[in-house]
């Protein structure tokens, strides 16, 4: 691809023969990012997040109170990143060609942008099993999906794990959702989880969606255990919504997560410090065609307990 773009190279834009010319003419994939993670918009360059340990039990009463503490959680720390564009179109090709396509490309550049930030939310799960983090910085120091400690000191023997190896099945599924609702706060205590959807590449979507017995695209739907000859029930079905993710093929076609969307959406965030800024702008010296975009934006996490990734 030349940079710049010039009349050479683009000359059949110049054939009044040519009946149309193709620009953007692919949709573009469909968003999942939106859907998943909450969203803010900041002018600050860098981003603090903390937590404050839970409350213990409230112990007997026995004629004096007994004082009891609390510990800190873990910080996390966000920075902002630049993302800049351009294309240099030469004058004359603008000003000879029969086609007008090479006249405004920044729509083009914003479905680039968009395709970007999909990517780059992706990530947050693609690099779920790694403490490798392209925005943020977590004193805690373990992965999004790893063995998890905490600051209070209770033991993490059970309850501090979100991450396994198993492969996407009905069973494993239904365990996934059972050792989530077994996750435990900062001392060890049970707390409100709902495992209800269920991240996959789009190579694991079919599988996903028999498993839970519902698929969006046809409505076919099945009541019965997709492994039983005996027609039992099946009790993955109606309690997860499945999400399939192309962005996520490029790192594993095999791995997948289970999420409570609500948490997911409250402890994971994008957030805007530029959400999209064009310009147009003429080169005087080369009277060439400047066309330029640029946003700013982060995305991370700030607690692990939202969800449970299978790395397979």
């Amino acid at each position: 691809m030349a940079n710049p773009v010039t009349l050479q190279e683009f000359a059949y834009l110049l054939d009044k023969n040519i009946d149309e010319v193709l620009k953007d003419y692919l949709d573009p994939v469909k968003m999942v990012s939106k859907q998943l993670f909450g969203q803010k918009t900041t002018n600050r360059l860098f981003l603090q997040s903390a937590s404050v340990g839970s409350y213990p039990d409230i112990p007997e009463f026995n004629g004096k109170v007994e004082y009891q503490g609390i510990a800190p959680g873990f910080q996390t720390r966000v920075e902002t990143r630049e993302f800049a564009g351009g294309l240099i179109i030469e004058r004359r090709l603008i000003d000879t060609a029969e086609h007008d396509e090479m006249r405004d490309r920044q729509e083009s550049m914003a479905r680039a942008l968009q395709r970007t930030k999909e990517k780059r939310a992706a990530n947050v799960l693609n690099y779920a099993f790694s403490a490798s983090w392209e925005f943020m910085t977590n004193d805690e120091g373990v992965a999004l999906c790893g063995s998890h400690t905490t600051k209070s000191g209770v033991p993490t023997t059970t309850g501090f794990s979100n991450y396994g190896s198993s492969a996407l099945s009905k069973t494993s599924i239904l365990a996934t959702a059972v050792a989530m609702m077994k996750l435990k706060d900062d001392i060890g205590e049970y707390f409100d989880i709902i495992p209800d959807t269920i991240i996959v590449p789009v190579a694991l979507y079919d599988a996903a969606c028999e498993a839970v017995g519902y698929d969006p695209r046809s409505g076919a739907e099945s009541k019965l255990d997709p492994t039983s000859a005996n027609n039992a029930i099946n009790p993955a079905y109606g309690r997860f919504k499945v999400v399939p993710w192309i962005y996520l093929d490029q790192n594993s076609t095999t791995s997948w997560f289970m999420v409570d969307s609500r948490m997911m959406k409250k402890f994971a965030t994008w957030v805007d410090r530029i959400a999209q800024e064009k310009h147009t702008i003429m080169d005087y010296e080369t009277m060439s065609i400047k066309q330029i975009i640029y946003s700013s934006f982060a995305v991370y996490w700030k607690d692990w307990r939202f969800i449970y990734g299978h790395s397979v």
